[in-house]
């Protein structure tokens, strides 16, 4: 399991700052989040012991941010960091 997986996990039925949590895993490409947050959401989805509809509900935040002005302007910002 990622462990971005791992830390997801405890955060399902909390409101994620998918900003915060970009930052601090050092993840600054739109391309990279992408893949990085499929595989921990396939992860989760994977797990018996987690309520799928916590899963789904995380998927669409994940989803709705990055068709955000705030996801844009942090991809746009962040754009020129190493990765």
């Amino acid at each position: 399991m990622s462990s971005l997986t791992k830390t997801l996990q405890p955060l399902l039925n909390k409101k994620v700052s998918f900003t915060r949590l970009l930052k601090k895993r050092g993840i600054w490409d739109r391309i990279n989040a992408e893949n990085v947050m499929v595989v921990a959401i396939k992860n989760l989805k994977k797990k018996k012991d987690i309520n799928s509809q916590q899963v789904e509900d995380l998927e669409k935040d994940w989803q709705n941010f990055l068709n955000s002005t705030e996801a844009n302007m942090f991809f746009e910002t962040h754009k020129n960091k190493p990765v």
